[in-house]
């Protein structure tokens, strides 16, 4: 249809509008006729621009779209139920978060308290200080250099073992658990980023926050790296408790990349008499420590 046709009928739709005189004048078809024409035009144009869209988010080239259509997209992807963990970040950032941004905590050697176990090898280092800065100092000289990492996070019990902000977090304030996922999530991150290609980092929890934890580490180290979630007998059985009484704790195992990764089998140290001494039972499976859930194999 060329423009002309098609202003023509847009046009008599305006008489029609303003004049009823030009109503009068006019077949009833032809009135319907121009409708359809335009309506049609309409969709047509619609139809268009919908597949134009469609075609440039399958394609993720989005350089060709209007301001309103890529508002239209950012929207409809922010509005989609995402399978992962959210709190409110915003309202639960740490003091000295603004502080880092341009700033690099640097470390101060203490002399004369070297931990030194050989003379012929490294001095072991003991960071004294935030964990944060302890960390992002490491990144800078440590990065991708670090086999195994063990961490012991507050478990978040609501019992004054959690203190931010230089405030301990209770059971009653509603944002605890957002604030220890704010804490956590931003050292497992640095963390991560020390470990060598074949590292591994272990985890500790208890029951508050292991379901955080873990859908927060499967997002940061990748679920397919998980190797195990290992209970762990953390105290003799106690009165405490509403239902159970809480004697176990947890051990989260990540690997960088599972695949790259070797057997943990020590065969040296299973052969030695101090190991053979935790195996002080016998069944008909041989010899275990029945206490401790191990078995010599």
């Amino acid at each position: 249809m060329s423009a002309d046709i098609l202003i023509d009928r847009i046009d008599n739709v305006n008489a029609i509008c303003q004049n009823n005189s030009v109503y009068e004048s006019l077949e009833i078809n032809d009135i319907l006729e121009s409708i359809r024409v335009i309506v049609k035009y309409i969709i047509s144009k619609k139809r268009k621009k919908i597949k134009e869209i469609y075609v440039y988010m399958i394609k993720k080239d989005y350089s060709k779209l209007e301001k309103d259509d890529l508002l239209k997209i950012i929207e409809k992807l922010e509005s989609r139920k995402k399978y992962g963990l959210i709190w409110d970040e915003e309202k639960t950032k740490e003091k000295f978060e603004k502080e880092s941004e341009n700033a690099l905590p640097v470390l101060k050697e203490v002399k004369g308290k070297e931990i030194k176990t050989n003379p012929s090898k490294p001095t072991n280092i003991l960071i004294e200080g935030d964990n944060y800065h302890a960390l992002s100092v490491l990144n800078y000289t440590h990065q991708g250099k670090i086999d195994v990492i063990y961490i012991d996070p507050p478990y978040n019990t609501g019992n004054k073992d959690f203190v931010y902000n230089d405030n301990y977090v209770d059971r009653e304030d509603s944002y605890r658990h957002s604030k220890w996922l704010s804490f956590i999530t931003k050292r497992l991150r640095l963390a991560k980023s020390l470990l060598t290609d074949e590292g591994v980092i272990f985890i500790s929890i208890g029951d508050d926050e292991l379901a955080q934890l873990k859908i927060l580490c499967d997002e940061i180290f990748g679920e397919e790296n998980l190797l195990s979630i290992v209970s762990r007998k953390s105290k003799a059985t106690s009165n405490k408790g509403n239902f159970f009484s809480p004697s176990t704790d947890y051990i989260l195992a990540y690997a960088k990349n599972y695949l790259l990764l070797g057997d943990f089998d020590d065969p040296f140290a299973q052969t030695t008499d101090k190991y053979l001494k935790l195996f002080k039972k016998e069944d008909y499976n041989g010899l275990a420590n029945l206490d401790n859930h191990i078995r010599w194999i």
